[in-house]
């Protein structure tokens, strides 16, 4: 499945669906958790963001005519990991 693939998009639709979920409710002494789990759920859906931007690539231009067009895997792999840990610490 590529990032920019329609079952990306609405796996990203879902997710923001899940972490506005509770937004706007009070918290209370029982229920003040939630507040964590939403700063959380926040990052796990910006690392997914990041990781499509990321995939999407790159070209760079050199003024002598050398054109580079990349994608930077490690970083990709780098921002998944961390939105995977985010994802366990959640759950």
């Amino acid at each position: 499945m590529s990032f920019s693939s329609d079952e990306y998009n609405e796996l990203l639709n879902l997710v923001f669906d899940i972490v506005q979920a509770k937004a706007g409710e009070p918290l209370t002494e029982s229920n003040e958790w939630q507040n964590h789990a939403q700063v959380l759920s926040g990052k796990f859906f910006k690392h997914m963001l990041s990781a499509r931007h990321l995939y999407e690539g790159d070209r760079f231009f050199s003024s002598s005519g050398f054109d580079l067009e990349y994608v930077d895997y490690s970083s990709v792999s780098a921002i998944v990991r961390a939105a995977l840990e985010n994802y366990l610490a959640l759950h």
